[in-house]
């Protein structure tokens, strides 16, 4: 069973004494004259008043004439160890009543005596007017934010729509399609302008290319109620924004037709060639090449499928556009330079062709063909190009003299070093001298000395082989010529291939000339082609003291190639039929040249020679034994044969 709830004590009595307040309040004015207050005999209770029993004062007035009670942070202690009273007025304290309900209750009831104390007391309490103020404000912004783009982008295509009926006002309506599609940000909605028909075509194809909508530009495009300059217009859009994702799309059906129908406006073909090459594909480059070679053709649709072709060209298919090289349009195609960077990428292939065009009388084709030449020409190091390269280098001799043009001898040099024609080493020490006075680009005295050391020093086939070690001694001769010194002194330390029978007396000349280029030259190919850096730590940069190393180191130089030299004539006399004079000869030889060899080997701090490794000195003495054990047995052999014989 449930106490029903009741008012506190202190709220009841509030109430009545007011009560009883305004009834006595409201006798004494109507017993009083008009306009007289009431007197001290006036505002004595009535006896009806008088009956009524006492009344306390409301306990909020009480609490309001009371000094404020103290914060407590704990449970109140009493007298004797009790629990204080309850604070609820006619409400038993049992399980019954928790605790939050009277709290509860009390604190409405503070809440409510608190606020008509307020008032009786005269305090103001904050207004919430500014804060209503501020919301308001920030609302109305909302609002306005939220209108203000669609009101912007109806204000734009309003100006768009302008132009279709001024078109005065087109410069304003493309500027207007440029800024609605930065503020949409999507396709979408920009197409959906598009196909409501807003603006004039230029519009409509500006909007579709800012906003990179293929199809939209090809629809345009297709139109049959556009000029010329329209179609133009959206061909020309299209090319510029195609890109592989759009290479599922629908092209024009009409492409071709209007790329080759001489009907067709000179703008409008280009514009269909532009697209044509842009898309690119297997046939693009052949029938482009076919439009580039027509006779008289507009110099715009000629342009376009130039563009068109170097965009798309590759290596197999850059013969097309050599084709032209030898049709009507030959001066147009060399002045146009896509065309002519695209040939020359793609050239490495076509060295049978280049060559023809370089042998041509037409100047502007000679110099070309020169460049892809020397430029992108491949010509690998193997037997089946030896016969190739000295036919070469023999069509080009006869032009690398001095009174070759200067354009044309830079473009034949850089041909004979890009293809490594290593038999031209005489006409190319020729010109050393007078290099620097051709004034072409790349060509001086470095790229001279890259050709004698790099380009020409070949060594996969016996014949090249052969032409390098000419190319090393001639260049090695070089040095006695004061002119071509520098060159020649270059060319030689560039060399890294240490095996060249050359390379021994090359250093030896270039320590005995011992100007700086030469010691430099001699620093290099010790220390690095021969990998022989503690000589050239010991020796330095003194040509006096690299001369006398040099020297000494000679000596067993010759001692080692006189051993091979003597191996490789008589190896072959090992049999008894060979004679005894000569088995004896080769015995002697073999049985000094082993102890040699073998005693260098057998020192810790034995070097080889310079120029020489240890490998082939090792195997130089394997192969001293094994023909010292045959020449051995057949010399017993020998003796045993002459011996007398017992009777």
């Amino acid at each position: 069973m449930t106490t029903p709830r009741r008012n506190p004590p202190s709220s009841r009595h509030a109430r009545v004494g007011s009560s009883a307040k305004r009834a006595s309040t409201a006798q004494m004015k109507a017993v009083a004259p008009p306009g007289q207050r009431p007197t001290h005999v006036d505002l004595k209770p009535t006896p009806e008043a008088e009956a009524q029993p006492a009344k306390r004062p409301s306990s909020a007035r009480l609490r309001a004439q009371e000094p404020p009670p103290k914060q407590s942070s704990g449970r109140v202690a009493t007298p004797g160890g009790k629990r204080p009273a309850s604070s609820t007025t006619n409400r038993p304290a049992t399980g019954r009543h928790p605790s939050s309900t009277s709290t509860s209750s009390t604190g409405r009831q503070n809440k409510t005596e608190t606020g008509k104390s307020s008032r009786r007391t005269g305090v103001k309490t904050k207004s919430k007017l500014p804060m209503i103020i501020i919301g308001s404000v920030v609302v109305l912004g909302v609002i306005a934010a939220l209108a203000w783009s669609p009101v912007t982008r109806s204000m734009k295509i309003s100006k768009m729509d302008a132009a279709k009926t001024d078109p005065s006002k087109l410069d304003v309506a493309l500027a207007a399609a440029d800024e609605y599609v930065q503020m949409v940000k999507d396709p979408q909605k920009v197409k959906e302008v598009i196909l409501s028909g807003h603006g004039p075509a230029e519009v409509q194809i500006r909007l579709a290319k800012d906003a990179e909508l293929f199809a939209q530009l090809v629809s345009i495009a297709e139109r049959t109620d556009i000029t010329p300059a329209q179609r133009a217009a959206a061909l020309t859009a299209a090319a510029e924004i195609f890109s592989e994702r759009f290479r599922s799309e629908r092209l024009p059906l009409k492409r071709d037709e209007w790329a080759k129908d001489p009907q067709s406006t000179d703008e409008v073909a280009a514009a269909s060639i532009q697209l044509i090459g842009k898309v690119g594909g297997d046939e693009v480059v052949p029938m482009l090449a076919r439009i580039a070679g027509t006779a008289d053709i507009a110099e715009s649709r000629l342009n376009a499928a130039l563009d068109g072709m170097a965009t798309a060209l590759t290596g197999a298919t850059v013969g097309h556009a050599m084709g032209l090289l030898q049709g009507p349009n030959r001066d147009r195609v060399l002045a146009h330079a896509a065309i002519k960077q695209a040939m020359m990428k793609n050239s490495s292939g076509s060295l049978d062709r280049l060559v023809d065009f370089a042998m041509s009388d037409n100047q502007p084709l000679k110099v070309f063909a020169l460049e892809c030449l020397g430029d992108r020409a491949v010509l690998a190091d193997n037997p089946e190009n030896d016969t190739k390269r000295k036919n070469l280098a023999g069509k080009f001799h006869p032009y690398l003299v001095k009174g070759t043009p200067p354009d044309v001898l830079a473009g034949l040099l850089k041909a004979v070093k890009r293809l490594g024609l290593s038999s031209t080493i005489d006409d190319v020490l020729a010109l050393a001298p007078d290099v620097e006075g051709l004034a072409q680009p790349g060509v001086d005295k470095a790229f001279l000395a890259e050709c004698l050391g790099k380009d020409f020093i070949l060594v996969k086939t016996p014949a090249s082989k052969a032409l390098t070690d000419d190319v090393v001694a001639k260049t090695t001769k070089a040095l006695d010529d004061p002119k071509i010194r520098p060159i020649a002194a270059m060319g030689l330390g560039q060399i890294k291939v240490a095996d060249l029978p050359g390379l021994r007396p090359a250093i030896e000349k270039l320590a005995a000339v011992g100007d700086k280029d030469c010691i430099e030259a001699v620093k290099s190919l010790v220390g690095q082609t021969l990998a022989r850096a503690d000589v050239v730590k010991i020796n330095g940069d003194k040509a006096d003291v690299w001369q006398k190393w040099l020297a000494e180191d000679k000596v067993q130089f010759q001692r080692v190639e006189a051993i091979r030299k003597w191996y490789g004539e008589n190896s072959k006399f090992t049999r008894i039929s060979d004679g005894k004079d000569k088995l004896e000869a080769s015995k002697d030889f073999i049985d000094k040249a082993k102890g040699e060899i073998e005693g260098w080997l057998k020192n810790p701090k034995w070097v080889p020679p310079l120029g020489m490794t240890k490998q082939p000195i090792t195997e130089l003495d394997t192969q001293l034994k094994m023909t010292g054990k045959e020449v051995g047995n057949s010399l017993a052999g020998a003796k045993q044969d002459k011996a007398p014989t017992k009777e």
